[in-house]
């Protein structure tokens, strides 16, 4: 995995336990390797990393760079759902950063905050202020543009939702980094696809799903819900044959949910075996 190559540089920093060098060090190793590992098994790394970036900057706390810190902060909390405190840490990386990027990046993981707590109105709130001073940094337009469109999404503003995730997709080409995440290409085609099958359009569904499908892997969280929908579309559509075959891999997967078993269940024996 990605975090991997982080974990011999902790070993390598064991001999200086109680320098600023290795909170700092250390701190940035164990946000990556949460980073790599995701919330479930990268929780303790997740643990770790707030500790020692809390103690570092409490002995420097006048780092010229504490924004970064409390930028990372804040991420590390909105993780683990405490949301209160991730957009404190957000709102003070604004406060003291003079870097117009990182101002963007801390009004959008407020964006992000509120999101996850349902807040939407304010959510698009923090958004529209980021995007007002964002230059020309695709990569972050593409994130703030993402976000909109979940913000959109989530209100049931499904025209400007769709507007919202095609720029994400469009800046998100334009970006060298963001080309080649497959995770994220993953993800703003599913909400297109999303938006696509809930305007009943589901050819167009068919065609994002399909692509996201080529951009994860079977064990991806969003696998499973891919055949599903793409199952449900060829019902809608009379095609039974690729119905079964998309619930079908449902029912391979190692990774399916019991509900998601139950609904490919109940959705096969609407499905006619004679055809």
């Amino acid at each position: 995995m990605c975090g991997l190559p982080h974990t011999p540089t902790l070993e390598l920093l064991d001999n200086e336990r109680d320098s600023d060098n290795y909170l700092d060090l250390t701190g940035l190793n164990h946000y990556n390797l949460f980073l790599a590992y995701g919330i479930e098994e990268g929780q303790k790394y997740a643990e770790l990393a707030l500790a020692e970036f809390e103690l570092f900057l409490k002995r420097n706390p006048n780092h010229e760079e504490t924004y970064k810190f409390f930028c990372c902060l804040a991420d590390l909390y909105l993780w683990l759902e405490q949301y209160d405190n991730a957009l404190e840490f957000h709102g003070k990386a604004f406060e003291i950063s003079e870097d117009i990027d990182w101002k963007v990046s801390s009004l959008s993981g407020m964006g992000r905050v509120c999101i996850s707590k349902g807040e939407f109105a304010n959510a698009e709130t923090y958004l529209k202020q980021a995007l007002m001073i964002a230059d020309n940094n695709v990569s972050l337009l593409s994130s703030l543009y993402y976000n909109m469109g979940e913000t959109y999404y989530h209100s049931k503003r499904f025209n400007e939702a769709l507007a919202a995730f095609q720029k994400a997709l469009q800046y998100r080409d334009d970006d060298t980094g963001l080309r080649y995440d497959n995770e994220y290409l993953a993800d703003i085609l599913r909400h297109l696809g999303d938006l696509a099958y809930d305007s009943e359009d589901y050819d167009k569904a068919i065609d994002y799903f399909v692509m996201t499908l080529e951009s994860i892997g079977k064990e991806n969280i969003h696998y499973c819900n891919c055949h599903i929908i793409l199952g449900h579309c060829y019902l809608i559509k009379e095609d039974y044959a690729n119905a079964r075959e998309h619930y079908n891999m449902v029912l391979l997967s190692t990774h399916a949910r019991e509900e998601e078993l139950e609904v490919v269940r109940e959705s096969l024996s609407r499905c006619p075996l004679d055809s």
